[in-house]
């Protein structure tokens, strides 16, 4: 259950555990011969459901909740791990230790699971040059359960935020009627499947049955996009906003957040969400993220935290950084700033409010510096 002072609870009110087992075995080819090693939180959802598939065909578990990159890399190569579920501050910690490239040379590890939806190409990159084509972006949600996969190939020619549905889930995207669109067409996301909730415990969702056979929308190219089921289903709309393509990947684009359909395309927060998904894929850049405040010290502004791809050239990242935003949002003020850690929850959503308790003061000292300095000048 990621942060906030009241969490939600999703309920399933049928057991899915004999599906996700079939569905994880088909999709990542778990055998007996595995050595599982389990490094994010068994209370979240996909780590759970990957533990609980490698003991069933009888593979082995390694555990750490350290989080600590030489620990892994050290537990990768002693217990020789084939596979592994990590988190994303952890993976990238892992990736910039010296002891990381050591896995790759063994050549025993085969599968590196993580939650995607905030990773850009620097660790796609990284992870490939330094453990081997072996991480999958996984885009997953209590509400959804693993709804979506890059694999290590499609990564290499596939923007962040991309997915395809995995075994067992079919994914829709519905216009401002509810109507099912076809490829190419953007709209609001909604996923069926054995994994997905059936609604929260204290609260509701949004639910719509839909026909999905092979008669309809075949004219329009939808069919293709919806998978080999059939017939009506029960579908969650969630408040992804996305689109497909032809081959059926699905790319999320920004977020509903309440915005009428009538105004969404000029949706400063649409805007927001493109331009951090441009700077995820700049691969000058380990990390970033973008944060929208409105503070007295600083305004409405946007708060533009990064890590650099190496000590030394954080002003290659500026001028990027800068330059983007200015394009992207020229109507907001940009404040952009070297860090040396962005946090991250382990379902892969970054910890806003920790970020900005740790760069907002740094920014207003400098804020302050630089409006002394010009006042001397000017007088």
């Amino acid at each position: 259950m990621p942060g906030g002072s009241r969490p939600r609870v999703t309920v399933r009110g049928s057991a899915a555990e004999g599906r996700a087992l079939i569905d994880l075995v088909d999709e990542f080819g778990f055998d007996a011969h595995d050595i599982h090693l389990v490094a994010a939180p068994l209370w979240q959802p996909l780590s759970l459901q990957l533990a609980r598939t490698l003991l069933t065909v009888g593979g082995a578990l390694v555990l750490d909740d350290t989080g600590d990159a030489e620990v892994l890399a050290a537990l990768i190569a002693a217990e020789h791990v084939t596979t592994t579920m990590i988190e994303p501050g952890a993976l990238g910690r892992l990736l910039v230790h010296p002891d990381s490239a050591a896995p790759a040379r063994a050549g025993r590890l085969r599968c590196v699971i993580t939650p995607g939806r905030h990773l850009g190409r620097w660790t796609v990159d990284t992870a490939w040059a330094r453990l081997g084509p072996v991480l999958h972006l996984a885009l997953t949600s209590p509400e959804t359960g693993l709804a979506g996969l890059l694999t290590p190939e499609e990564s290499q020619v596939t923007r962040a935020r991309t997915g395809r549905a995995v075994l067992g889930t079919t994914v829709v995207v519905l216009g401002d009627e509810g109507e099912v669109l076809p490829a190419g067409r953007p709209g609001r996301l909604a996923f069926a499947g054995p994994h997905v909730m059936d609604g929260y415990l204290d609260g509701e969702a949004e639910f719509r049955t839909l026909d999905t056979g092979a008669d309809s929308d075949a004219d329009s190219g939808a069919g293709s996009a919806l998978g080999e089921d059939a017939g009506e289903r029960r579908f969650l709309v969630t408040d992804d906003l996305g689109v497909l393509d032809e081959h059926g990947r699905f790319t999320l684009t920004g977020r509903a957040g309440g915005v009428r359909a009538a105004v969404r395309d000029r949706a400063v927060d649409a805007a927001l969400f493109r331009l951090e998904s441009d700077l995820l894929n700049l691969p000058c850049l380990r990390d970033t993220a973008v944060v929208r405040v409105s503070l007295p010290t600083l305004g409405d502004a946007l708060v533009v935290p990064f890590i650099a791809v190496a000590v030394g050239r954080e002003a290659t990242g500026y001028a990027a950084l800068r330059t983007a935003c200015a394009r992207r949002v020229p109507s907001i003020p940009a404040h952009v700033i070297a860090v040396d850690h962005i946090p991250y929850s382990p379902t892969g959503r970054i910890r806003t409010a920790e970020l900005l308790r740790a760069v907002v003061p740094i920014l207003t000292l400098n804020l302050q510096l630089e409006q002394t300095v010009h006042q001397e000048i000017s007088a």
